[in-house]
């Protein structure tokens, strides 16, 4: 079960599903994904009705995601991202590297995710 946003198809699927009886956790798992995905997608985007349409949900997901945060500064900042990439290289924490910022440069950052512990190796 890999993370990703849910296609149209998908949401059609759940509301196939959902009407013909399905529970959360079947219908995850005839589309590969978590329980918990199915039910946050029905509680977030049913309709005023009481109804799960699926291109009305899709309008939700498309409006969350227009309003959604700014990027964040390291996939915007050349330099920036260098710098972190280098401090990674030289084996130093997401909190290290965020501290150092925060005293010598006065950027806040908010903590590192783990995951842009990859830019080490990324060009």
């Amino acid at each position: 079960m890999g993370y990703g946003h849910l296609s149209i198809d998908e949401r059609e699927s759940i509301m196939k599903m959902a009407a013909q009886g399905f529970s959360y956790s079947e219908i995850g798992q005839r589309l590969g994904r978590h329980k918990g995905t199915i039910s946050r997608e029905w509680r977030r985007n049913v309709s005023s009705t009481g109804e799960y349409l699926p291109h009305l949900a899709q309008r939700y997901y498309r409006r969350r995601r227009a309003s959604a945060k700014a990027p964040y500064r390291l996939e915007e900042d050349g330099k920036l991202r260098r710098y972190v990439r280098n401090k990674l290289r030289q084996y130093w924490s997401p909190e290290q590297i965020r501290g150092r910022l925060r005293r010598e440069r006065k950027i806040h950052l908010s903590p590192i995710p783990l995951n842009y512990t990859n830019l080490c190796w990324s060009p």
